[in-house]
C-alpha cells in the first residue's frame, strides 16, 4: 500500500491531513479528500466509487486544465454517446497522477463529471500530469448529473473552495519549511566556503519570502481552513498567495542549487489548481474584473 493510499484509508471524512505529512502526499490527499470525495455523491452506486470513497483508489480532480481563457471548469474532454456507451476524447491535466481522476467533461446537454480510470485502454499519462484520452469508454454509472463550476450552490465549486482553503495551509507549511532549510544550508555553507548567506541579494529575497509567508499565515489564522463564502474572493485570494509562494520558493531553491552549487532540497512541484496564472485569473473573475466559466 502506498503512503498516499494508507493515509486516505486512515483519515475519516472531514479530518485534516496531518502537518508532518510530506508536501506532495499531503496535497494529493487533500485533493482526494476535500475535492473528489464530496463529488462522489453526484454519481450513482458503482464498485469503483466504493473504492474511491474508502480511499483505496486515489483520485485526482481534473477541473483545472490550462486553456486559452485561463478559466476553471472549462471542459477539456468531450463525450459522445454510442449505443448506450459513453466515449471520451480530449486532453486534461492533473496535479498528481492518481489511479483515477474526476474529469470535467462536456456533453451535448451540458457539463458533467466523469470518473476516469487512468489505466484504462486509450488513456496515456504523460509528463507534468498531462493525460490524453482517445475513445475511452466509461460506464454510464461513472457519469454525474449536470454541474456548473461557477454555481455557489453547486457541489463542484463548494468542493473546489474547500480543497483550496486546506491546500493553502499545506502550501504555507511547505514553503515556510523550504525557506528555513535554505537559511540553514546557507549558514552551514558560510563556515566552510564562500559566505553566500551574507549576500544582499539572497538576504533580500529570503526576507521577502519570510514576510509574505508571515502574512499568509496571518490570513490562514484569521479564516481557518473553513470556507467563509463559497464562490467568494477570500478563498482564491489566499490560494493565489499560496500558489505564488510555492512557485517562488521552489524557484529560489532551484537557483541556489544551479547557480551556487548548494545541496539539492526536496522537489517543489507546481501546477496545483492549474498553476498560479489560472488561480490569478479565477480571482479576477470572482472580483468581476474578467469573465470566466459559467
Amino acid at each position: 500500500m502506498s503512503a498516499l493510499t494508507g493515509l486516505l484509508v486512515r483519515l475519516a471524512p472531514g479530518e485534516a491531513v496531518p502537518a508532518d505529512v510530506p508536501f506532495v502526499v499531503a496535497a494529493a490527499a487533500n485533493e482526494h479528500l476535500n475535492g473528489v470525495r464530496p463529488l462522489l455523491a453526484e454519481f450513482r452506486d458503482h464498485p469503483t466509487l466504493v473504492a474511491a470513497r474508502a480511499g483505496r483508489l486515489p483520485t485526482a480532480l481534473a477541473a483545472f486544465t490550462a486553456n486559452a481563457a485561463l478559466a476553471w471548469g472549462e471542459p477539456a474532454v468531450h463525450a459522445r454517446e454510442e449505443g448506450g456507451r459513453v466515449v471520451l476524447a480530449g486532453r486534461f491535466r492533473v496535479a498528481f497522477p492518481g489511479a483515477a481522476a474526476v474529469v470535467v467533461t462536456g456533453f451535448a446537454d451540458g457539463t458533467r463529471l466523469c470518473l476516469v480510470d487512468l489505466t484504462a485502454r486509450g488513456v496515456v499519462v504523460g509528463d507534468a500530469g498531462w493525460v490524453d484520452v482517445t475513445d475511452v469508454v466509461v460506464d454510464p454509472a461513472l457519469v454525474s448529473g449536470p454541474v456548473r463550476v461557477a454555481d455557489p450552490g453547486g457541489p463542484l465549486l463548494r468542493a473546489i473552495d474547500t480543497c483550496a482553503w486546506a491546500y493553502a495551509g499545506i502550501a504555507w507549511r511547505h514553503a515556510t519549511a523550504v525557506v528555513a532549510d535554505l537559511r540553514r544550508v546557507l549558514a552551514a555553507t558560510a563556515t566552510s566556503g564562500p559566505v553566500f548567506s551574507t549576500s544582499q541579494l539572497l538576504a533580500h529575497e529570503l526576507t521577502r519570502l519570510d514576510i509574505e509567508l508571515s502574512l499568509l499565515g496571518d490570513a490562514l489564522g484569521e479564516h481557518g481552513s473553513r470556507v467563509v463564502e463559497v464562490g467568494g474572493e477570500a478563498v482564491v485570494a489566499v490560494l493565489a498567495a499560496a500558489t505564488d509562494l510555492v512557485h517562488r520558493t521552489g524557484a529560489v531553491a532551484a537557483d541556489l542549487v544551479a547557480d551556487l552549487g548548494l545541496p539539492a532540497g526536496p522537489v517543489t512541484p507546481d501546477g496545483y489548481f492549474g498553476g498560479r496564472r489560472m488561480v490569478e485569473a479565477e480571482l479576477a473573475r470572482r472580483m468581476g474584473v474578467s469573465g470566466g466559466a459559467g
